[in-house]
């Protein structure tokens, strides 16, 4: 794995690379589906395909799925009724789950039940956190799920306490820790309603969900800067500016690993505008302000080599080494933004300097020798077109007759070149003056042929003449 290039800095251990493409998803604040159970209406908006980055894709039709990825989402318990305790055989494989689990509803009428399959870690899910989730539906008596993130190959991605999922859901993944798997059972209240959505929900359906909880970003600190007036952002505390800095860094983090970039660009974006636009009061504040703004600088010069942003990338690579001025990863990210620009020379000095920091650092390696071959392979190419130009190669055999000469041949350059050849032969003259008539093209051509031949080219300033001096040695060696 490539650290420099492929990883956004504070990017969580967790890395699921999975992401999916729809037609279209819901904008502003979703449908809530509460409100449709209870009749009321609910407002929302579509933002189409050509509108959005790659989004994970919600709904699918159950006949797309895979027979053999199906066979392992079965969940035998649904339609179990071999019993081994005789006190549960009058029970269905619902109720006797229900048997083992929690009642997490909030008025404890046995609405949502829950059991912990497998143990998450660190702190429950914050309210209006952006969730990630795998979950596979069941109905009872039906071991095939009716609805598979799994079966799609691609995580559900929702934010809570927005009427975006059912509200069992709201209460059940309000109880989970990041990692965690468990098992939920609801009624139909808590689900999809006495109504169903038949003929794939049916009515007053009581279905069972595994879940598992991929991550969470706490979106509050960045909710609350929203809902700010212009009045109290000006008035808004460092911490309170760090905070949302901090949640839009994740979110643009969360994006990434759904190989959303410019959804993650635009995350990272808001966040250096927040920053660069606070007031600080003192040095405490100025140094996590450069700590924060490191960060995400390094981030958006990432996203913009992924999209091909060289321009932009240098700046933000720039950026952050004004903050760190050794910071490998701006070095390398400079270096390949000034490779994608052609402009190779610059990009190996940067280079060499990552290399320098980091001298054990793979990836660094890897881009020196690309530059390394790419300049080679430039030079080998100028040298060969400016032999031919100067007609400094012997004549194949056979040849066809020269064409007609370019204007870098004319009679004045091959009556220097001539001289240069008797100079460098010439055992008297340490140095030789060139005609100031050359043109710019001629004086070029004079420098690789000085080059071709072991001299040392040098030109200065006299009386607003520019006068042209070739020698056998250089300027140091004198």
């Amino acid at each position: 794995m490539n650290v420099l290039d492929d990883l956004p800095e504070g990017l969580d251990d967790l890395r699921i690379r999975e992401g999916g493409f729809n037609d279209g998803h819901v904008r502003t604040s979703g449908i809530d589906i509460q409100k449709l159970n209870k009749g009321l209406e609910s407002n929302f908006e579509i933002q189409m395909k050509d509108e959005q980055d790659d989004v994970p894709q919600p709904e699918t039709n159950e006949n797309q799925f895979n027979p053999q990825e199906l066979f392992q989402q079965l969940n035998y318990e649904c339609n179990d009724t071999e019993v081994s305790d005789p006190a549960l055989e009058h029970l269905s494989p619902f109720e006797r789950m229900k048997q083992t689990m929690e009642d997490i509803s909030p008025v404890g009428d046995g609405g949502i039940m829950k059991m912990i399959l497998k143990h998450g870690a660190g702190s429950v899910v914050p309210p209006r956190s952006l969730c990630r989730v795998h979950y596979n539906g069941y109905f009872e008596f039906n071991d095939e799920p009716f609805d598979s993130s799994r079966l799609r190959g691609r995580q559900h991605q929702f934010k809570l306490g927005e009427g975006e999922i059912l509200m069992g859901w709201e209460i059940g993944i309000g109880t989970m820790k990041r990692g965690e798997l468990a098992r939920f059972i609801m009624t139909s209240q808590y689900a999809y309603g006495k109504y169903g959505c038949p003929p794939r929900i049916p009515k007053d359906a009581t279905p069972m969900f595994e879940i598992e909880l991929i991550s969470f970003v706490d979106q509050g600190a960045a909710d609350d800067y929203e809902s700010f007036t212009e009045e109290e952002r000006k008035k808004a505390t460092f911490e309170e500016i760090l905070g949302a800095v901090d949640a839009l860094r994740k979110t643009g983090n969360e994006a990434f690993e759904l190989n959303q970039v410019k959804r993650a660009s635009t995350s990272y974006m808001r966040a250096i505008r927040l920053l660069e636009n606070a007031n600080l009061k003192n040095e405490y504040e100025e140094i996590e302000m450069k700590k924060s703004a490191l960060k995400l600088y390094l981030n958006m010069a990432l996203m913009d080599l992924k999209e091909a942003k060289s321009g932009r990338a240098c700046k933000h690579a720039r950026k952050a080494l004004e903050i760190e001025p050794k910071n490998v990863k701006a070095l390398y990210r400079l270096a390949r933004a000034l490779h994608q620009l052609g402009d190779l020379e610059s990009a190996k000095k940067e280079i060499w300097k990552a290399h320098r920091y980091s001298p054990g650092n793979e990836e660094v390696m890897k881009e020196m020798r690309q530059l390394d071959n790419e300049l080679a392979r430039y030079k080998r190419k100028d040298q060969a077109l400016s032999r031919k130009m100067l007609n400094l190669d012997p004549m194949p055999k056979k040849a066809a007759a020269p064409k007609n000469p370019t204007p870098a041949q004319s009679q004045m350059l091959k009556m220097v070149l001539d001289r240069l050849k008797s100079f460098k032969n010439s055992s008297d003259l340490p140095e030789m003056r060139l005609p100031d008539t050359l043109t710019q093209e001629e004086v070029d051509s004079v420098k690789i042929a000085v080059n071709e031949l072991d001299l040392f080219f040098s030109s200065t300033q006299a009386n607003g003449q520019t006068m042209i001096i070739v020698s056998k040695t250089s300027l140091q060696e004198k």
